[in-house]
């Protein structure tokens, strides 16, 4: 995952700052779905997985417009980063039905990282 300076909760951080070994999912300022579909897929499967909106309005302050020019994400974009910090899955869409895509992409990415453990 690149390195965004991003600005949370009033004070500037790094994306990197934000893991703490788990799967984390960022979305553009126009990915409210996801954060949605993230946290139901999440709830479902009994896991925590964090979810940040980048943007104005998002969780995170993208005052350097990071999430375009230095990941290339559109706004309705979405980042599934795996707890060692790797992109493990990107859409810069969202599909016609992007909850079963999100549960069938989460769910094989579990399974890959408890094999690793």
């Amino acid at each position: 995952m690149p390195h965004l300076w991003v600005e949370r909760q009033g004070k500037r951080i790094s994306t990197l700052d934000l893991f703490d070994g788990r799967f984390i999912v960022f979305t553009g300022k126009r990915g409210t779905k996801w954060c949605e579909v993230a946290a139901k897929t999440a709830a479902n499967l009994g896991v925590a997985l964090p979810t940040y909106r980048i943007g104005a309005d998002g969780d995170l302050i993208d005052p350097e417009n990071g999430w375009k020019t230095k990941i290339g994400m559109p706004d309705e974009g979405v980042i599934l980063v795996r707890p060692d910090i790797i992109v493990a899955w990107r859409s810069s869409t969202i599909p016609a039905n992007p909850e079963e895509r999100f549960e069938e992409v989460f769910t094989h990415m579990l399974a890959i990282n408890k094999q690793l453990v």
